[in-house]
């Protein structure tokens, strides 16, 4: 169904597939789903800081459209292999495919790894139908945890991107442009209602290759947050009480003091650092 400015009722579906179950081990899966890249979910409830750092919101896809198989080797080991349309793109904007790929190892009780990547051309078709052949999007992606006790856990999440020439419609110079996300996770659980956690992150975007920018230039930034989770009514009700702080890359220089990512007391975006309180309610049902 078209809405209003050609935008289409499927974007209201985050995910629809279908699972085959072709074997004890082997899993196949068509459809929209979510990306399997990263440590932090689509969903909300599923997460355990409110707020979405920024090497999710701004280094990896949110979901594809294709299909995938995974097999289980046994239930320390399984390989996913796929191929998909791409990134975040309902209609396929060419005729050629990406690879995906999951390997997850638990090499002890607790210890999980993650190894996850993409791989693909991107760019738009030309007039002729033919794609551009030059150019590339691709994401490398480990993610580990580790449950060190009951009450404490311990995860890593790092990223690397690369992109080269166009990539959805976006020109890219002919050179190939890097962006990065490394992230610290630690939890503890105070008890069954209450859990605290921190996550520490640096997001290197200094090329410019995706969307987080300081006035148009591509940035870093370091985000520090500290999250409750509040466990009410049998789990179905979440309370998330949050602090978080965003230190981006100043902009130096005469004339650009008003060029900041943050905005100050008399609306000046004069500030490169925010601290943010806020809290959330999360009802599951």
């Amino acid at each position: 169904t078209v809405l209003a400015n050609n935008t289409t009722s499927a974007v209201m579906l985050k995910q629809a597939y279908i699972n085959v179950k072709a074997s004890d081990k082997l899993t196949l899966t068509m459809g929209q789903f979510g990306t399997h890249i990263g440590y932090e979910l689509i969903d909300a409830p599923l997460n355990f800081h409110y707020s979405i750092n920024n090497t999710f919101n701004a280094g990896i896809p949110f979901y594809h459209i294709g299909l995938k198989g995974t097999y289980a080797f046994s239930d320390k080991v399984y390989l996913m292999a796929g191929v998909v349309n791409g990134t975040d793109n309902i209609n396929d904007n060419n005729r050629g495919k990406s690879v995906i790929g999951q390997l997850f190892v638990s090499p002890a009780e607790g210890f999980n790894i993650y190894l996850n990547t993409i791989q693909g051309n991107e760019g738009n078709a030309k007039l002729n139908g033919k794609d551009t052949t030059s150019s590339y999007f691709g994401v490398l992606d480990l993610v580990a945890s580790y449950q060190v006790s009951e009450r404490v856990m311990l995860a890593f999440w790092g990223m690397y991107g690369t992109v080269k020439d166009d990539f959805q419609g976006a020109d890219f110079p002919s050179e190939v442009l890097h962006w990065s996300g490394v992230n610290l996770y630690a939890t503890y659980k105070f008890s069954d209602v209450f859990t605290f956690g921190f996550r520490a992150e640096h997001f290197d975007n200094k090329d410019g290759a995706r969307g987080l920018k300081t006035n148009g230039v591509g940035t870093s930034a370091n985000t520090f947050t500290l999250t409750g989770n509040v466990s009410i009514a049998d789990g179905r009700l979440l309370l998330k009480p949050e602090v978080r702080m965003d230190v981006f890359d100043k902009i130096n220089g005469v004339g650009n003091e008003g060029f900041q990512q943050f905005m100050d007391d008399d609306g000046n975006f004069s500030e490169n650092t925010q601290t943010t309180l806020g809290m959330a309610a999360i009802v599951k049902f």
